[in-house]
């Protein structure tokens, strides 16, 4: 039985990431862990503790950007429900913005909306992209 380099928790051999803290276990070690026993008076068994001389990496989260040509083309083929690709939020908007439309126009406003739309999709995608995406 193996234990992680991070936490020292029991991990099987063909894991590649603690179940406990989710390191990776096959990421190559900048320092390696240094091992201390303790005895455990509870139950007389020793434990292994493991403490890290180097700090915790963390890794950035980057989000995907959002192509604009996409969202405008599922935005042409599937009205509102081609705004999920960019979000939540746009998706509701366009979605009571057609109905509401919709019911004032007597269903003639679809036709409008549906020329609306794509360019809707393409400039959310793009504000989605400043807002989300780092520059650099």
């Amino acid at each position: 039985m193996k234990f992680c380099p991070n936490c020292g928790s029991p991990i099987e051999e063909h894991h590649k990431f603690c179940g406990n803290c989710g390191a990776s276990l096959t990421a190559p070690k900048v320092e390696e862990a240094q091992r201390k026993s303790i005895l455990d008076t509870s139950n007389n068994e020793y434990q292994l503790q493991y403490q890290t001389t180097s700090p915790v990496r963390q890794i950035p989260m980057v989000k995907n950007q959002k192509s604009p040509g996409l969202a405008a083309l599922l935005a042409f083929l599937f009205g509102p429900f081609g705004f999920l690709y960019v979000s939540l939020k746009d998706f509701f908007i366009t979605l009571l913005v057609g109905i509401g439309f919709s019911v004032i126009t007597l269903g003639y406003g679809v036709f409008i909306l549906w020329i609306v739309w794509p360019i809707w999709g393409y400039e959310a995608a793009k504000k989605w992209n400043e807002k989300n995406i780092p520059k650099g």
